[in-house]
């Protein structure tokens, strides 16, 4: 394996402590890291490794374990029928492959055997809900043991410092025995109404990363990857306009929409956000027979771009969408989505090996984890997820280890509208970020504005 020296630091880290949260951003190979951590830690077979991922990412392991010759791999997903499972599990018993990649909804089927483990791996462990300790995931999750524990996530922190701890505590429970006895020491709290709210960030800052150090391995793409291109976000504000602007205002206004014999009711606020948002990103998802403003422009500004892009939408039936509307470009789209029957991953890799000057790789941001897409460097979001986190990790398809050139990103955004509120959100969840793990940045950023 060839790896750089910040992933070489990693790998000595991880063997020496054991028992680490690898947190470095999306895109700068932690997969590859970790495979070397795990088989310098386990060098001969059986090696006895459980790694937990999510569903999509279950053939990105496949693939780098075959690309790396790391050793011999198996596969059960929690879709399977439980029938079946089972004759999975006995043959994986029998066989003993270096190996066992599972879906995160397996935790319980996992701990019934009572297998040994020499080390667990947990891809994305923030999908599934282990950094909360109250989720049902983490409780059983707690009761596995292994010698090595490898929790990954590029996207660590949400809130704020204490999304660290349910983690912390897996990786050394004696060392962190208290969620309360963690906020005390390290977070700011605030008496209110409700009782008590934690503050985005530590008490202070640099003591606190200097705390952290031995258990978290951070870094950042501009402090390791010097020669990686420039990202730049640039929003374009679109205006409302006629039906679009009726519609979007008598929806918001009432949480009912009539257009022709077609009748749109939201029973709660929730709903209404939802249906103001694909509004926005295209009023056909709601059974308007128009593709809207946002995709309109999306079109113009790619008549004038031969070269591969990425486009992201919250929305799985909107990918339909955006195909149709390109077809006279004569574009090739690729696209995924987490209901898809087919491999994510075989689906990116045929967008990266495609030699069309004008490809497009659609993707719902939730799924935009776990594969490559830096053949590309612009990508258009038509709409944003409220998660900063989601919305990052999409970004870094294209800004990664691989590319080679600087990576435009442009979100469709319309003035005066819930647009706006997702933006604000999104700020405030990038602040929780800053202050928990990048303080120097999130200072600069703070001083800028």
């Amino acid at each position: 394996m060839e790896l750089r020296e910040y992933q070489r630091e990693a790998v000595e880290q991880m063997c020496r402590q054991r028992r680490v949260i690898l947190a470095d951003h999306p895109g700068l190979g932690k997969t590859l890291s970790t495979l070397a951590a795990s088989l310098k830690l386990a060098p001969t077979s059986p090696r006895q490794i459980l790694v937990f991922a999510p569903g999509f990412a279950l053939g990105t392991w496949v693939k780098e374990i075959e690309k790396w010759e790391a050793g011999t791999s198996f596969v059960i997903s929690g879709k399977t029928p439980p029938n079946k499972r089972k004759k999975l599990w006995e043959q994986y018993f029998e066989e003993r492959p270096d190996f066992l990649i599972l879906s995160y909804p397996m935790v319980e089927e996992v701990y019934a055997w009572k297998a040994n483990w020499n080390i667990i791996i947990c891809d994305e462990y923030h999908k599934a809900g282990l950094v909360n300790r109250k989720s049902k995931t983490y409780q059983k999750f707690a009761r596995l043991h292994s010698n090595n524990l490898f929790l990954l996530s590029g996207t660590p922190v949400r809130k704020g410092p204490q999304d660290l701890w349910a983690p912390l505590h897996l990786s050394s429970p004696q060392r962190f025995p208290s969620f309360w006895k963690f906020v005390n020491e390290h977070c700011i709290t605030i008496r209110d109404e409700f009782g008590y709210s934690i503050e985005p960030r530590p008490k202070d800052s640099q003591a606190f990363k200097k705390f952290i150090a031995p258990f978290v391995i951070r870094r950042t793409k501009a402090e390791v990857l010097k020669e990686l291109p420039p990202l730049q976000r640039q929003p374009i504000y679109l205006e409302l306009a006629g039906k679009q602007k009726t519609w979007y205002e008598r929806l918001a206004e009432h949480d009912l929409l009539e257009v022709d014999d077609k009748v749109i009711a939201c029973p709660n606020k929730a709903t209404t956000i939802m249906r103001l948002r694909q509004l926005l990103t295209c009023p056909a998802l709601l059974g308007i027979p128009q593709r809207g403003t946002a995709l309109d422009t999306l079109v113009e500004m790619l008549e004038d771009i031969e070269e591969p892009v990425v486009i992201c939408t919250p929305f799985r039936e909107a990918l339909a969408y955006i195909e149709e509307a390109l077809k006279p470009q004569g574009r090739p789209v690729y696209k995924i989505h987490g209901q898809m029957k087919g491999d994510a991953i075989q689906v990116a890799e045929a967008f990266q090996r495609s030699k069309s000057t004008n490809k497009v790789l659609a993707f719902t941001i939730a799924t935009g984890m776990s594969f490559d897409a830096f053949s590309a460097s612009k990508a258009f979001f038509v709409g944003a997820e409220w998660s900063a986190i989601q919305n990052t990790q999409a970004e870094s398809r294209l800004h990664r280890m691989g590319q080679t050139d600087p990576v435009h990103i442009y979100y469709l955004l319309f003035k005066d509208t819930i647009d706006e509120a997702i933006i604000e959100r999104l700020d405030e969840n990038t602040m929780a970020e800053g202050w928990s793990l990048d303080v120097d940045m999130m200072v600069e950023r703070l001083q800028r504005r």
